[in-house]
């Protein structure tokens, strides 16, 4: 898990836990539920399962500029399949208070798990690193972080 924080366009801000490896993707957030504040997001995913889950959550899928495309409240023992525009999933407690449109940029937390490199920024930043972490590489525009390269993504 990488430690970040999504920063909304509305001023909302989150503690969130990118799952990165298959483990931790399958395991998402069964058997604890989230704290107020904090999430659970899962890059390049587009549809998750509340399975095993004892508590509801809420659902946001955002496209690839970490918009909020769609938000629902999911019980345990469902199925979200996937949406229209949809790249990733946030799962964060219910009544977190995002809204379809809103907008994220995403920093990876201070001393979150990764390695030093010349892409590392003062205070512990990391903006190649925590573009890669979505699926996203380089953009062509200086300091830009794109889809494949194209557009930019709010990743700062």
């Amino acid at each position: 898990m990488i430690d970040a924080v999504l920063e909304g366009s509305d001023g909302l801000t989150l503690r969130v836990r990118v799952a990165v490896s298959p483990w931790e993707r399958v395991r998402g957030l069964l058997g604890r539920a989230p704290p107020p504040g904090t999430g659970l997001l899962l890059p390049r995913a587009t549809s998750i399962h509340t399975f095993g889950m004892g508590f509801p959550i809420e659902v946001c899928w955002l496209d690839d500029e970490l918009r909020v495309v769609e938000v629902r409240t999911l019980r345990p023992g469902r199925l979200a399949l996937p949406r229209r525009g949809a790249r990733h999933v946030l799962e964060c407690p219910v009544g977190t208070g995002i809204r379809p449109g809103e907008r994220f940029a995403l920093q990876q937390a201070r001393g979150s798990r990764s390695s030093p490199g010349p892409e590392r920024e003062a205070g512990g930043a990391s903006r190649v690193e925590g573009a890669r972490v979505l699926g996203y590489t380089q953009g062509a525009a200086p300091g830009a972080v794109g889809p494949r390269g194209r557009g930019h993504a709010p990743i700062v």
